[in-house]
């Protein structure tokens, strides 16, 4: 029997093996990288799409931990269409050969500057929509039953940050309030000198408005979304509103460094149906599926105009050096 156990194993890692080992023409499935679809399941063609981007920002792969940015992008559109998805890190030249010639590349994401690259033989295919760069700014709060009616109040309180070098909801949060006259080592903390972080904005939000805290930064889009009452304690589940807080104040809006803001296109091969699912996908998710956005840097993918080429040209100009 252990025989037979370690025969059939050694089988079945040499299908995956050699699942895994299949040429790919630039790139390997981030959705399925062991090949399993193909191995255990019915073959469904994946949809690929062709992403040229810079090690930067939100795509510096320092900044990566377990998942790539568009690894929920991958997740939700391979779950709304049904299929595989893969991305495809490509030079422009090559996005343009495989939407355009060999129909390889069903869609492609990329900067202004790379989209009229790509066109100035032709047109490459039909925008589908263009991406924002997403705009952060904090929201500085006290408890709507606390005390605190300004920021210089802030003095010797306890404050809740959201993660510890979070680009505005700890870096942008302190020079707001040093330039209101409240210090770092003016702040109250339960272990001296080690002010209070969390995971997130919304567990320093829980801080404020149901535990100790008097007071705390919240990420703006979040709070702008609260309704106006409402907000209740329920375990794992809180809610929260506007008249749970007082608002002292803002920190400087600051751009998501991410790849520049471009058109998301769908190549001249492309399936109707399938970029009018994928457009009706993009165009719904900063309502639907906001981490998708998020995690690329962007705010929101908004229509294309029936004519986009000026558009593209003005955000090619606009991102220029």
């Amino acid at each position: 029997m252990p025989r037979r156990f370690f025969v059939g194993w050694t089988l079945l890692l040499a299908v995956l093996v050699a699942g895994c080992g299949r040429s790919e023409l630039f790139s390997e499935s981030v959705w399925d990288p062991f090949g399993l679809t193909r191995a255990f399941g019915p073959h469904a063609e994946p949809v690929r799409i062709g992403l040229s981007y810079e090690q930067a920002g939100v795509f510096d792969v320092r900044r990566w931990g377990k998942q790539a940015p568009w690894d929920t992008l991958v997740r939700k559109l391979s779950a709304e269409l049904g299929r595989p998805v893969e991305i495809e890190n490509l030079e422009p030249f090559q996005i343009e050969f495989h939407l355009r010639e060999t129909g390889r590349l069903q869609f492609a994401l990329v900067t202004a500057a790379d989209y009229l690259e790509m066109s100035a033989s032709g047109p490459v295919g039909e925008v589908l929509a263009i991406s924002e760069t997403r705009t952060r700014q904090g929201v500085i709060v006290a408890g709507a039953k606390s005390d605190i009616g300004g920021i210089k109040e802030l003095r010797g309180r306890r404050f809740a940050f959201g993660p510890r070098g979070d680009a505005v909801l700890h870096d942008a949060t302190l020079l707001t309030l040093a330039d209101a006259g409240v210090a770092r080592s003016d702040l109250a903390t339960l272990i001296p000198g080690v002010l209070q972080f969390h995971i997130s904005s919304r567990e320093a939000a829980k801080e404020v408005a149901y535990g100790l805290t008097g007071a705390g930064v919240i990420e703006a889009e979040e709070f702008d979304a609260y309704p106006a009452t409402g907000g209740r304690w329920v375990p794992f589940a809180e809610t929260f509103s506007k008249d749970q807080f007082r608002e002292l104040g803002r920190t400087p809006a600051i751009r998501e460094q991410t790849m520049g803001e471009g058109p998301f296109v769908a190549g001249p091969h492309t399936d109707r149906e399938l970029a009018e699912r994928v457009r009706a996908f993009l165009l719904a998710a900063k309502r639907d599926n906001p981490q998708v956005v998020r995690s690329l840097g962007f705010g929101r993918f908004r229509p294309a105009p029936a004519d986009p080429t000026d558009e593209i040209k003005h955000l090619a100009e606009a991102s220029s050096p």
